[in-house]
């Protein structure tokens, strides 16, 4: 799994943060984020694809269908860190293994695995990112307002992205990118996320391989994508053990 580490915090008062209630989305195109240019035409006919998850309350590419904690069985945090927001950084990861899911019962193992193996076996707080993206749906990791554990000397300031699966040669399906592409825009427009956001991999902060070759040339040709001064070259560590 790609997982990095900063645990500094405050302890939890209650169960952890629910899904932010959605609002007014401004006209910005969801395609601006992560689409790549061969795919934006799956806009025109998002509807579909969002009429397909049975717990969606707003099926508008503004409005995305998050997965609580408690739907997909997290455990409480040990404790909490204020995240300062608008955060001026979207850090995108890919988790390697678990492998991609294509069913809500799959990726709530997935997450519940990724949480285990984040607080048992690395000894921090929580889940390491803010959010995840399965084939078919949005789930809470730490939320918008809690600071992550995804890149070292960066959580202070960005969102953690994290998508299922590992994308070294292959990249996430044009669901999953629109799904990621809304959740980003969601962000900017409830003020979470910087207007003047800068996207990158987690590879542009770390010395790994995530998220994965074939993912992070997609990236790229993002508008919001820029390079990181001082960034470490990518080496072929996959994340599997850490992603550090």
């Amino acid at each position: 799994m790609d997982h990095e580490d900063t645990e500094k915090g405050k302890a939890l008062p209650s169960g952890g943060e629910s899904v932010q209630d959605p609002q007014t989305s401004s006209d910005k195109s969801v395609a601006d984020a992560l689409i790549p240019q061969n795919s934006r035409a799956m806009i025109c006919s998002s509807t579909i694809i969002w009429k397909e998850m049975s717990t969606v309350s707003c099926w508008e590419p503004s409005c995305p269908p998050i997965v609580s904690r408690e739907e997909w069985g997290a455990r409480l945090p040990k404790k909490r860190q204020d995240l300062t927001t608008p955060v001026p950084l979207v850090i995108i990861h890919h988790t390697y293994s678990p492998p991609a899911c294509h069913s809500l019962e799959d990726c709530k193992k997935a997450l519940v695995e990724i949480q285990n193996f984040h607080m048992n076996d690395r000894g921090w707080d929580d889940i390491a990112y803010n959010f995840l993206v399965g084939d078919e749906y949005l789930f809470m990791g730490r939320g918008w307002q809690t600071v992550g554990a995804h890149a070292k000397g960066f959580n202070n300031n960005s969102i953690g992205i994290c998508f299922i699966g590992d994308y070294r040669e292959e990249i996430p399906s044009p669901r999953m990118l629109i799904l990621g592409s809304a959740l980003i825009k969601f962000g900017i427009d409830n003020h979470f996320i910087s207007a003047n956001y800068k996207l990158i991999g987690h590879r542009q902060v770390r010395n790994t391989e995530c998220p994965g070759e074939a993912f992070y040339n997609v990236i790229k040709t993002a508008p919001s994508w820029g390079p990181m001064d001082n960034s470490p070259s990518p080496s072929n560590v996959t994340g599997n053990q850490g992603g550090s």
